[in-house]
């Protein structure tokens, strides 16, 4: 493993700060069914936004497949929260 990169430290900050950003308000979460999907959805894209990130700094093979497939797995995720939202 090799130093951290300068830029991803950055990188994967701004990605918390999206992400609680799109976190909705106490105050609009009334049903513990949706108030979970509501805080889940903005957790499962800021995990695919952290996976683009590290594929960007890296070149490990076994870290590049691990990022693709959690990209995968998470995008799939947050359309089953979103439809069941609907």
């Amino acid at each position: 493993m090799g130093s951290i990169p300068e830029g991803y430290s950055g990188a994967m900050g701004k990605t918390m700060i999206v992400m609680m950003d799109a976190m909705p308000p106490n105050g609009l979460l009334k049903n513990t069914d949706n108030a979970f999907a509501q805080v889940m959805i903005p957790h499962h894209r800021a995990a695919i936004d952290m996976a683009k990130v590290v594929l960007k700094y890296t070149t490990d093979q076994q870290t590049i497949a691990f990022a693709n497939q959690l990209i995968s797995n998470e995008q799939v995720e947050v359309e089953q929260m979103s439809t069941f939202l609907k």
